[in-house]
Protein backbone atom coordinates (compact mmCIF):
# COMPACT_ATOMS: atom_id res chain seq x y z
CA UNK A 1 0.00 0.00 0.00
CA UNK A 2 1.51 3.54 -1.36
CA UNK A 3 0.94 6.09 1.51
CA UNK A 4 -0.28 9.28 -0.38
CA UNK A 5 -0.33 12.28 1.50
CA UNK A 6 -4.31 12.22 1.68
CA UNK A 7 -3.89 8.88 3.18
CA UNK A 8 -0.89 10.49 5.49
CA UNK A 9 -3.10 13.21 6.34
CA UNK A 10 -6.35 11.11 7.54
CA UNK A 11 -3.93 8.79 9.73
CA UNK A 12 -2.61 11.92 11.08
CA UNK A 13 -5.81 12.87 12.46
CA UNK A 14 -7.27 9.72 13.31
CA UNK A 15 -4.40 9.11 14.99
CA UNK A 16 -4.87 12.97 17.31
CA UNK A 17 -8.64 12.09 17.52
CA UNK A 18 -7.06 9.26 19.89
CA UNK A 19 -4.15 11.04 21.72
CA UNK A 20 -5.81 14.58 22.08
CA UNK A 21 -9.17 12.81 24.51
CA UNK A 22 -6.45 10.71 26.74
CA UNK A 23 -4.54 14.24 26.82
CA UNK A 24 -7.28 15.97 27.78
CA UNK A 25 -8.55 13.10 30.53
CA UNK A 26 -5.10 13.25 32.45
CA UNK A 27 -5.67 13.83 36.05
CA UNK A 28 -4.40 17.27 37.28
CA UNK A 29 -4.76 19.10 33.92
CA UNK A 30 -6.46 22.46 33.82
CA UNK A 31 -6.39 22.43 29.63
CA UNK A 32 -8.79 22.77 27.13
CA UNK A 33 -9.85 20.70 24.68
CA UNK A 34 -8.51 23.00 22.24
CA UNK A 35 -5.31 23.29 23.44
CA UNK A 36 -5.18 19.13 23.99
CA UNK A 37 -5.50 18.76 20.58
CA UNK A 38 -3.20 21.20 19.68
CA UNK A 39 -0.66 19.08 21.86
CA UNK A 40 -1.59 15.75 20.49
CA UNK A 41 -0.99 17.67 16.98
CA UNK A 42 2.47 18.84 17.27
CA UNK A 43 3.52 15.75 19.17
CA UNK A 44 2.63 14.35 15.53
CA UNK A 45 4.23 16.45 13.69
CA UNK A 46 7.65 16.49 15.98
CA UNK A 47 7.47 12.52 15.54
CA UNK A 48 6.93 12.75 12.05
CA UNK A 49 10.10 15.26 11.11
CA UNK A 50 12.11 12.66 13.46
CA UNK A 51 11.36 9.91 11.22
CA UNK A 52 11.57 11.84 8.31
CA UNK A 53 15.43 13.14 8.80
CA UNK A 54 16.30 9.65 10.29
CA UNK A 55 15.37 8.75 6.50
CA UNK A 56 17.16 11.55 5.02
CA UNK A 57 20.10 10.46 7.01
CA UNK A 58 20.14 6.64 6.76
CA UNK A 59 19.42 7.28 2.88
CA UNK A 60 20.42 10.57 1.20
CA UNK A 61 20.35 8.88 -2.25
CA UNK A 62 16.37 8.76 -2.39
CA UNK A 63 15.99 12.50 -2.01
Amino acid sequence: MKLTLPRILLLGLLVNAAIAPALHAAPGSDISRGTAYAIALLGLVVIGLAIYLTLVIIQPEKF
